[in-house]
């Protein structure tokens, strides 16, 4: 396109001066009119000296005529051939330049027609692979999509909304492909089309949402917090990505209670050999203050038998609180020995601080599912009584002990 436009501006600046040029006189034009006003001179002396003859009797009256029309005849040809030599010239610089400029123009017309079909030809072919673009895409979630196929969907997408705007589901992928394809602001005016037509659309607000945090404004993040907390009542626990980005959410929005309340129930949802756990946890970790830490190393009696499928808790409990534990902590059930530390950042409650305790002892368990509560067949084993310490403590746990009824758990 660049070598187009600089041959195109080429061309002008030669239609410009071959035009200067045709138009402005030459050396040689102004040499032929000096020479023509000199033979004008001459011609105009002779004819006078034929009149002077005439009165002296020298030439006869007819003689005289005779010799002016001669003489004005040959004038009138010399100069008719200087004026045609002359006009010559400026006809052949002004057509070359006339020539010139039509080339110009030829070109930036033909330039901007191909341009158009190639528009009209895009326009169709994505019209063309709408349908099986939108099964690839939506239906089937096909990873080797590429940015073209996204683009040629959003623009099939577009011209359907434009005769159909009426459609919520379409404005809501149109904002769904928009953000894949990094357009922030077209995505976020395609949900808004969106929830205009249907206000409490759960996709809807939360693909809106997401878009909002994107984008990173306090006040958007603000508003994003707000849409997702009208669908929290109908999102049941299970629904990782929607409370997780709840969680995410109420973060950034500084609601830390809120955040600690939803990162805390999806931990108690999470089934312990779930990968996603450790995020929860370290979510937890960065929202709850810090305090005191124990360090705790879990042994196991060698003749007990382990569940084929078994969770591990290990939870610190203080004088204070009783039986509601300072810090819990989940996982699989690994290898022995377990070395686990549990800080602020384990708390059930935020208001349950290891920090106002003195006095605390710590418990390991082995149950047969994620469920913490205390029942018959678990493996437990607990330590004594020991002083916290305002920064690490280290105690060790050996589980040897068969729950035979609820009454065999200890302070």
């Amino acid at each position: 396109m660049s070598i187009l436009w600089i041959s195109i501006v080429s061309l002008l600046v030669l239609t410009g001066v071959f035009l200067f040029a045709a138009f402005r006189p030459s050396i040689a034009n102004r040499r032929q009119v000096a020479h023509d006003q000199v033979n004008l001179a001459l011609t105009q002396s002779r004819l006078r000296e034929l009149r002077d003859e005439e009165e002296q009797s020298l030439l006869s009256a007819s003689g005289r005529v005779q010799a002016e029309r001669e003489i004005k005849l040959a004038l009138g040809h010399e100069l008719s051939e200087s004026v045609s030599e002359q006009d010559t010239k400026s006809n052949s610089g002004v057509l070359l330049s006339v020539f010139m400029t039509l080339v110009s123009v030829v070109l930036v017309m033909s330039y901007l027609k191909v341009n158009q079909v190639s528009v009209v030809t895009d326009w169709e072919n994505a019209m063309i692979r709408l349908p099986e673009l939108g099964k690839r895409i939506v239906m089937n979630a096909d990873p080797s999509v590429t940015n073209d196929d996204l683009t040629d969907f959003a623009v099939g997408l577009r011209t359907r909304l434009h005769n159909k705007s009426d459609d919520a589901i379409g404005w809501l992928l149109l904002g769904r492909v928009n953000i894949a394809l990094n357009q922030v602001s077209q995505g976020l005016q395609a949900y808004e089309k969106a929830l205009a037509l249907d206000p409490n659309h759960k996709g809807a607000l939360t693909s809106y949402s997401q878009a909002l945090v994107m984008r990173g404004q306090d006040a958007d993040i603000k508003t994003a917090l707000r849409l997702l907390s009208k669908v929290t009542a109908t999102t049941p626990i299970t629904d990782f990505d929607f409370w997780s980005l709840y969680g995410l959410v109420a973060s950034l929005a500084k609601e830390s209670d809120l955040a600690i309340s939803v990162w805390r129930e999806l931990e108690k949802s999470i089934n312990p050999n779930d990968p996603r756990l450790n995020i929860v946890q370290q979510q937890l970790r960065g929202l709850l203050p810090q305090g005191p830490s124990v360090n705790v190393t879990v042994s196991l009696k060698y003749d007990l038998t382990l569940p084929p499928d078994g969770t591990v808790f290990v939870f610190v409990k203080g004088e204070k609180t009783g039986n509601l534990p300072l810090a819990v902590r989940k996982m699989p059930l690994k290898s022995f020995p377990l070395d686990i530390t549990l800080s602020q950042s384990d708390a059930m409650m935020p208001s349950a601080m290891m920090r106002e305790e003195m006095n605390v002892w710590v418990t390991a368990r082995i149950s047969s599912d994620p469920n913490i509560d205390l029942q018959i067949g678990d493996l437990q084993g607990q330590s004594t009584v020991i002083k916290l310490d305002p920064g690490e403590t280290e105690v060790s746990v050996i589980i040897d002990t068969v729950i035979k009824s609820e009454l065999n758990e200890s302070k």
